[in-house]
């Protein structure tokens, strides 16, 4: 069986031709890539590289057939310009066929053909995941700077074998020991694989920083941010054409509809604590007074930290955007806010949601069981000191920022979550309640108790409330 590396160019980067014969690459980073009017010879090249690929030499020898010598030189340099830019691509074929393809996502990526060591021990990286893109089974890994198309069965195979502890020898009864070899080299140039010692530990356990490193932290945070992916980014409006924008507030919940107290802001400006004192008494307490707080001072709260002030005016058919107290990404304010009620002086014990536009409260038909069940987890979390008097449960509806944003999502969607938290300290403190956010919740608990669509709309954060 014959092996080959072929290159071949970027399939999600076509090159464009501009008026005077030069290509432009509109490359993910630094800008476009122009290379000018290529020769002859360097034009068949890069017909072929956009085509079925070739291996180095044939293409060197394209270059040649029209442009003799010194089409060596110009392939070289055109070459390497297409590595600098990160849209060169190698593919490992088997008797003709394609086995694997790396493709770079960044521009920081550079082929190493030879990682392969015949004497260690490989093992699948902690960190490395497959999924299906565009039809294709691809593997990749948050530490690496490229991805891996499999294009065979026998490239699932040696991916299955390499679970464990492999050498590229133990991979010939599935291929060729240069094609294991190769499919090898092509892993570690992903950050794929992580070697095994003698007792069985892998590079990556104990490496003092990766060790300790979730999978799902670190693609998060990888894949979130630019740098490690070729991802589109930002505010890219995705889904503008297929589908309409869900409104800025959501429609009101099943239930009695509770106004809320409103408190005089100019009054509050007068008499408020001072800033700088209430931001050094900000605090978590989580034990609380003997009367719990009451319904005007949950609407103050609820009014001084989360309503919205104004709604932006936007064209038909546009997202619709407003501002609230605290800041969010764009405007578009996803977050909603559940009060779960026990102690509540003026307010029933129950399941609530917060309308933010309206300043109102509605309350729902939740199950009493699961309710407890949810204060006393917030009890628990919170160091078992008072039973939370009032625990907020904030959501997010995903697609406010799906509509706009991609990549960033749900990166956008927690920094919006600590930012509500930080305001929620800081007015707690200026109106002398006590506050304390939590670390964690259950969030198919509180999807089950409010009845949401956890795709659609799920718990990120949780905040408990009472008095001093």
């Amino acid at each position: 069986m014959k092996s080959q590396l072929v290159l071949s160019l970027r399939a999600d980067v076509p090159p464009m031709e501009l008026p005077d014969g030069s290509l432009a690459f509109r490359a993910s980073e630094g800008g476009p890539l122009v290379l000018r009017k290529p020769s002859p010879g360097m034009a068949d090249v890069f017909a072929r590289l956009r085509a079925e690929g070739a291996t180095e030499s044939a293409l060197a020898a394209l270059a040649i057939t029209k442009d003799g010598p010194a089409g060596i030189m110009l392939f070289q340099q055109y070459a390497q310009r297409l590595v600098d830019y990160g849209l060169l691509c190698h593919t490992l074929t088997l008797d003709g066929e394609p086995l694997a393809t790396i493709t770079p996502v960044a521009r920081h990526y550079r082929f190493r053909p030879d990682l392969a060591r015949p004497e260690a021990q490989y093992v699948l990286s902690h960190f490395a995941y497959s999924h299906n893109m565009q039809n294709q089974m691809v593997l990749e890994s948050p530490l690496g700077y490229a991805r891996i198309i499999l294009h065979d069965s026998r490239a699932a195979g040696l991916l299955a074998k390499l679970a464990q502890p492999q050498s590229c020898a133990d991979l010939t009864d599935l291929v060729p020991e240069d094609v294991a070899t190769m499919f090898v080299t092509f892993l570690l140039n992903a950050e794929a694989l992580t070697t095994v010692d003698k007792e069985g530990n892998t590079g990556e356990e104990i490496n003092p920083t990766l060790g300790q490193w979730d999978f799902h932290d670190m693609l998060f945070h990888m894949r979130s941010r630019l740098g490690r992916h070729n991802n589109p980014y930002g505010g890219t409006y995705r889904s503008r054409d297929k589908f309409d924008p869900l409104p800025l507030v959501k429609p009101h919940m099943p239930g009695e509809v509770i106004p809320l107290y409103k408190p005089d802001l100019e009054q509050l400006k007068a008499h408020d604590v001072p800033f700088t004192a209430v931001m050094e008494q900000r605090k978590s307490i989580r034990e609380y007074g003997e009367k719990p707080l009451t319904v005007d001072q949950l609407g103050e709260f609820l009014y001084r930290t989360a309503r919205f002030k104004f709604v932006i005016p936007v064209p038909p058919g546009e997202q619709e955007v407003g501002l609230r107290p605290y800041p969010g990404g764009g405007a578009i304010h996803e977050l909603e806010i559940y009060p779960i009620v026990d102690q509540c002086e003026g307010l029933a014990a129950g399941v609530y949601h917060y309308n933010a536009l309206e300043h109102s409260l509605s309350r729902l038909d939740a199950p009493p069981e699961m309710m407890n069940i949810l204060l006393n987890l917030a009890w628990i979390t919170a160091d078992r000191k008072s039973k939370p008097q009032v625990y907020f449960g904030i959501t997010a509806r995903f697609q406010r920022l799906q509509w706009k944003y991609e990549s960033i999502v749900y990166a956008l969607i927690l920094k919006n979550v600590g930012i509500l938290f930080q305001t929620m300290y800081l007015v707690a403190t200026a109106m002398g309640l006590a506050p304390c956010a939590l670390g964690g919740g259950n969030s198919e608990l509180f999807k089950n108790t409010v009845g949401l669509d956890p795709y659609a709309e799920s718990l990120v954060g949780e905040f408990v409330l009472g008095s001093q």
